[in-house]
């Protein structure tokens, strides 16, 4: 799933039109919540749909937060794109759901 999402990061006409949505988002307020309603929201539910089935199938711990799971999964490849920095490549991407997953996986 990830790897698509860069994919998509990758595409010049989705770029851009994400960028632009993510500078209005930071600036508008109302903006701001019908994209969480319409469209964060959905997807993050999807996201956790997909990490309790990992949970269902004993590769994540049943304890773990699906939500704080989807943040530390996504969130540096957000961060990757938005500031242009850090690799974005599938390799890249799978060694941060890697380092994220092991990381939910220890104990503190």
């Amino acid at each position: 799933m990830l790897v698509a999402t860069v994919e998509e990061f990758a595409d010049p006409a989705f770029d851009r039109a994400l960028r632009g949505l993510t500078a209005a988002i930071i600036e508008d307020p109302e903006l701001s919540q019908v994209y969480r309603e319409r469209l964060d929201e959905p997807m993050r539910d999807l996201k956790r749909r997909r990490l309790r089935r990992a949970q269902e199938a004993g590769q994540l711990d049943a304890d773990v937060d699906l939500d704080l799971a989807v943040d530390l999964i996504f969130a540096p490849v957000t961060r990757r794109w938005t500031e242009r920095s850090g690799d974005l490549s599938p390799e890249g991407v799978r060694a941060i759901v890697r380092g994220a997953l092991r990381g939910l996986a220890g104990s503190v």
